[in-house]
């Protein structure tokens, strides 16, 4: 199965085409990375505004190169990179060389960063260390390589480094691996979400560049960069750059055009996947990514925006078959296995995956690896399938198992799939539902974890992408009952959208929402399959909403919903304001509130009767501070 990736590269004026911005100094988004910011010189920029890179001799002042500043670049590049650390750690790194790196035609410089980081890797709020990641992902890790040093940042040994780049990139295949570019921040949206830049397949995977030494006896190191050729061109015949300067002149002109509607955002749920520069990303993140596309492009379309949009539409629905038939319907099966206390589950997963050609197979497959790990498992798996986790496998209640084939179905970070599965940590994190209730009603994975700390909420996306495949994916994996989703509209489903429509809502401050509005935005969901309801639907269903929604009537006699955290947060408040109208130790307040105002805004014409209405009018709140007897 290949590996698609996420690359991220500064924003540029001039479409990446290995020129130099036209207005470099304009160029305020490049300024999101670090590197850029540090080392940025806007005089010598915009002193070669436009000119094409190939012509400078000056590349290695340009810091947006080794950022994918140049990534649609069709001439290859040549720049001279310098370990940071030659100047202040002489004894480890001072026999470390000038190196040359070659940049091929369409290519971006890939730098995992995440994997090099030593100790930053975040799970639950705590930092866990690089080797936790070896183990979780099979890197061949040697901690006694590493040189003492007081900087613990990064991983310094070669050796360590090739092991690491070898992994991440051991299933990233020419043709089949997705690349999608994304910028930090973009200028013609106001958004602290990723912005996809494009998307294509890659061509070539070119490994990092040992640092010349004039000590052959001292410690290796790598510069980092993979270089990474991909299929991306102005053909658009394997990939395409999405127009967002062609849509933003577009919007200059149509002042009702909203830009964030034709911008691809790497959605919230996979923020970690569209960060450290490089890394690994998720086939129902990609999934995510060319459906949004697809809607786009439709945009795009209407706009008028030329183009050959319907080729790229047609090859983004054959990569949308091609990353579900990859994903299958077992996603989340190594996370479960680490769950389940397999630490380096994702590998034992794609191993097992690689010999099973269906559910029904790669289910007796687990079992007989779980008994037998030697017969089908690496030396390194092995290793990890001691006698309790043997004798734990062969005795989980039938219950158990079917919850962790259910779960197996959704996407699921580690931390999620332990919490959710471990029942104790279930309910120490105040997770209250049952192993009975999950299995009938998966959507409680999102309705259930909402609230939690960031990295265990689970997404209803999550849950809705594992519980509506394809149909070949349906009907080869199917799902039984009591989790089977029964159709587009099943109680189970609505309601959860509902509870996600009026959390999102509430965030801009609305905690009701009339009935009519809700079924509107059920029905607009961009999702697949959609979701038809209508008011009488609902309004059937709303015994069933009671658990997470109530309903009620405004003030002009119209029903509404609104979560039932709101109700109950907003009956607190009644109550104490109540208690305190009610004291009878109130405040009297004894002031000429009129003649305060006027006092502020000092004199006006008496005549003037638009400003006498409006010095009345202000104080009128203000009095009710003189009258005990006010009630709200």
């Amino acid at each position: 199965m290949a590996q698609h990736i996420s690359l991220r590269v500064p924003w540029h004026d001039s479409g990446w085409k290995g020129v130099v911005c036209r207005s470099p100094k304009e160029n305020q988004a490049c300024l999101r990375l670090k590197n850029i910011y540090q080392n940025r010189d806007v005089a010598l920029e915009e002193d070669l505004s436009s000119c094409k890179l190939t012509e400078l001799d000056c590349l290695d002042h340009l810091p947006c190169l080794r950022e994918g500043g140049s990534f649609m670049c069709p001439d290859k590049l040549s720049i001279t990179v310098e370990h940071p650390y030659t100047k202040y750690y002489i004894e480890t790194h001072g026999h470390l060389k000038p190196t040359k790196e070659i940049m091929p035609p369409y290519s971006y410089p890939a730098r995992p960063f995440r994997w090099t980081m030593k100790n930053r890797l975040m799970r639950l709020g705590e930092y866990t260390g690089i080797e936790d990641l070896a183990l979780e992902k099979g890197i061949e890790y040697h901690p006694e390589y590493e040189p003492d040093m007081k900087t613990k940042t990064w991983v310094q040994d070669g050796r360590n480094q090739r092991a690491i780049f070898d992994t991440f990139f051991q299933d990233v295949r020419p043709d089949e691996s997705l690349c999608v570019f994304y910028a930090k921040q973009a200028p013609f949206v106001e958004d602290s979400r990723r912005v996809v830049i494009g998307i294509g397949h890659v061509k070539a995977v070119n490994p990092s560049v040992k640092y010349d030494s004039d000590n052959p006896r001292g410690m290796t190191s790598y510069t980092w960069e993979t270089m990474i050729q991909h299929s991306i061109r102005d053909t658009m015949e394997d990939g395409f750059l999405l127009p967002y300067d062609q849509l933003t002149a577009y919007a200059e002109k149509n002042s009702e055009f909203d830009m964030g509607s034709a911008t691809v955002f790497a959605a919230e749920d996979f923020f970690d996947e569209f960060s450290y520069a490089s890394e690994h990303i998720s086939y129902d993140a990609v999934i995510d990514v060319i459906l949004q596309c697809l809607n786009v492009l439709e945009i795009v379309k209407e706009c008028g925006i030329s183009g050959n949009w319907n080729q790229c539409i047609q090859w983004l629905n054959q990569q949308l078959s091609a990353v579900w038939e990859d994903r299958g319907a077992f996603p989340g099966l190594g996370a479960m296995l680490a769950a389940f206390g397999v630490p380096s589950g994702v590998v034992m997963a794609r191993e097992l995956k690689n010999q099973s050609e269906n559910s029904e197979e790669l289910w007796k497959l687990l079992d007989r690896a779980m008994a037998e790990p030697e017969q089908y498992l690496s030396d390194f798996c092995c290793r990890q399938i001691n006698k309790t986790i043997k004798s734990t496998w062969k005795n989980l209640p039938k219950t158990r198992k079917t919850l962790f084939q259910i779960m197996s179905r959704i996407y699921l970070s580690i931390d999620q799939a332990e919490t959710i599965f471990r029942q104790e940590l279930r309910h120490d994190k105040g997770i209250m539902v049952t192993d009975r209730q999950i299995m009938e009603n998966p959507y409680l994975l999102y309705e259930r974890t909402r609230n939690q700390a960031e990295e265990l909420r689970i997404s209803i996306k999550k849950v809705d992408t594992a519980f509506f495949p394809p149909k070949h994916i349906k009907n080869q994996y199917p799902i039984m009952p009591p989790s089977k989703i029964e159709s587009e509209n099943d109680p189970r489903r609505v309601r959860a959208l509902a509870v996600s429509i009026l959390e999102n809502n509430a965030l801009s401050g609305n905690t009701v929402m009339p009935v009519n509005n809700l079924v509107m935005q059920i029905n607009k969901l961009p999702i697949e399959p959609s979701c038809p309801v209508n008011g009488d639907m609902i309004g059937g269903m709303n015994d069933f909403f009671t658990d997470e929604i109530v309903t009620g009537k405004d003030a002009a006699g119209k029903n509404y919903y609104k979560l039932v955290r709101y109700k109950e947060i907003g009956q607190a408040i009644k109550s104490q304001v109540n208690k305190r109208i009610n004291s009878p130790n109130r405040h009297v307040v004894d002031v000429d509130w009129r003649e305060r105002v006027d006092r502020v805004f000092g004199a006006f014409n008496p005549e003037d009767k638009d400003e006498e209405a409006a010095r009345e009018e202000k104080p009128q709140p203000l009095r009710f501070w003189r009258n005990p007897d006010y009630r709200c």
